[in-house]
């Protein structure tokens, strides 16, 4: 027999963190929906005015007399436009996509091969994703928070974030 006997020994999710696991994978999909920050557009927008100054032309009369005739010039005013209330960047247009694409990455292989320190990484990319950028009241950027902190507590409910057993590491005497 090629394949062993015993099943692969790889690390799944338990049943309370595959329920947070989900929820955090809906969320962060969600959040890529929302807008997460003000667009430099959002909050108005102008059209600049301008001048267009009139041409004059010498005009001769019946008899030969010479006149001047101007035509009119008019002037365009500058015009404000005031911004929509639904701008925004949405989060599939923003930076933090990427970081969220690792975080996910980094999720999944840590499971597959059952590596405590790649499950802490991929939360500290998803923590990355959520502050690096600024934080600000977007309902994009809130749910992605929410999604972080269900992460979060799936790893605990696996207890990949507690600390080692006491005697694990070496003592120094």
């Amino acid at each position: 027999m090629t394949a062993p006997d015993r099943p692969v020994d790889r690390r799944l999710p338990g049943p309370v963190a595959r329920r947070w696991l989900f929820a955090a994978a809906v969320t962060a999909v969600l959040s890529l929906g929302l807008p997460w920050g003000a667009s430099a557009g959002s909050g108005g927008s102008v059209l600049p005015g301008y001048f267009t100054p009139g041409f004059c032309s010498t005009v001769y009369d019946y008899e030969g007399w010479a006149s001047v005739e101007c035509s009119s010039s008019y002037y365009f005013p500058t015009l404000y436009f005031t911004g929509h209330g639904g701008g925004g960047i949405p989060g599939a247009a923003h930076p933090s996509r990427a970081l969220i694409a690792v975080a996910v990455v980094l999720v999944i292989l840590g499971y597959r091969q059952a590596n405590r320190r790649l499950l802490i990484a991929a939360a500290f990319v998803a923590a990355t994703a959520f502050f690096a950028f600024g934080i600000r009241p977007a309902s994009g950027q809130l749910t992605f928070g929410l999604a972080l902190v269900c992460l979060v507590l799936a790893l605990r409910a696996d207890r990949m974030l507690s600390a080692p057993a006491a005697g694990v590491l070496p003592r120094r005497t």
